[in-house]
């Protein structure tokens, strides 16, 4: 337990200078933003979708969380399992966090500059509503890119290079060519209604329940970790 305490305490040390200068780049940026709009009477500046930055900034966080940890904590008599443990907690403090700052963010600038959210641009606005949706989507976000670093940790480099390849040919060119081929199915318009039943909301009644798409965040996080860690309990170290 003591080393699971230490090893998640490197970690968000770690972390600790990217978050404050992200966070101060961000406060730079609205408070720009608002002097603009209060000085210069700017009333058409607008920051919508506020919270992909955020996204970006953990995913990165995630697929840097294992590499860079795997020699030194096994060096360290820290063992793989501790080391996945730690990389879960660690996930789940930053994901706090930074849903945390997200919303509060949301709740000091939203009136004074045209501001808006993920969450504000498809549920109706609500600060816990808001902070645990933004928590569970910024964990599944860590998740993959934990899962992501591992799995190509794993791969030799001609695999790296297929699948890297492969998989955005499948998604940009392969599904709209399907989706010609064969319009009865309509893959496209499949696929969105099952994206957004997945995240709560319904296009007929025209509602959205935010409580579908954190519970959808949570088992895909869930899954995610599950896969994850029969790659970590393999791995073995390499030189490069």
């Amino acid at each position: 337990m003591m080393k699971l305490l230490r090893a998640t305490a490197y970690r968000l040390n770690d972390m600790k200078k990217s978050v404050l200068i992200f966070y101060s780049v961000m406060m730079g940026i609205f408070l720009l933003s608002l002097l603009i709009s209060h000085y210069f009477n700017a009333d058409n500046i607008n920051i919508n979708g506020a919270g992909i930055s955020t996204l970006i900034f953990v995913f990165v966080a995630g697929l840097t969380a294992f590499k860079a940890y795997l020699k030194m904590f096994l060096q360290n008599g820290i063992s793989r399992p501790t080391l996945y443990l730690s990389a879960i907690l660690s996930f789940i403090a930053l994901a706090f966090l930074c849903a945390f700052a997200d919303s509060l963010l949301s709740i000091v600038f939203t009136g004074r500059i045209n501001y808006s959210s993920m969450y504000s641009l498809i549920y109706e606005r609500s600060y816990i509503k808001d902070l645990l949706w933004f928590f569970t989507f910024y964990f599944i976000s860590c998740c993959l890119g934990f899962f992501i670093t591992a799995l190509y940790y794993r791969m030799n480099t001609l695999l790296k290079v297929v699948v890297s390849a492969v998989v955005p040919l499948c998604f940009f060119i392969g599904l709209p060519i399907l989706d010609v081929m064969y319009p009865k199915v309509n893959l496209l318009k499949t696929l969105m209604e099952f994206t957004c039943q997945l995240l709560g909301i319904d296009l007929i009644r025209h509602t959205a329940n935010p409580f579908i798409a954190m519970g959808t965040f949570l088992l895909g996080s869930a899954v995610l970790l599950a896969i994850t860690y029969p790659l970590i309990r393999r791995a073995t170290l390499k030189e490069a």
